[in-house]
């Protein structure tokens, strides 16, 4: 399975000794790529949490603490990339959470 890639902040210390978060270009994590949905296979909605139409996709869906995508199932809180769109699994719907793509976070 394809990996992308996202930038994440990363910790640098301040002068009482406390983490502190900064950005950085070599700090990054790996998401799994799952490519575009299929209409043919099993796929949780997919909504952004700011969408009006949200709270109506969260009443739709029974709250389960799995999402699937491409009828893969994915764990409650796991991240994942769709092509360029990053996408969190929040009991039975995909939420966005931005971008995958490195030159455009």
């Amino acid at each position: 399975m394809p990996i992308a890639m996202i930038q994440i902040g990363q910790f640098d210390v301040q002068n009482d000794h406390k983490p502190k978060r900064t950005t950085s270009v070599t700090d990054s994590i790996h998401l799994p790529q799952v490519g575009s949905p299929d209409p043919e296979l099993n796929t949780s909605p997919i909504a952004e949490e700011t969408d009006e139409e949200y709270d109506v996709v969260k009443q739709e869906v029974p709250g389960e603490p799995i999402c699937y995508f491409n009828s893969q199932t994915f764990q409650d809180g796991q991240h994942v990339c769709s092509g360029h769109i990053h996408l969190r699994c929040n009991y039975g719907v995909w939420v966005t959470e931005g971008s995958c793509d490195p030159d455009n976070p």
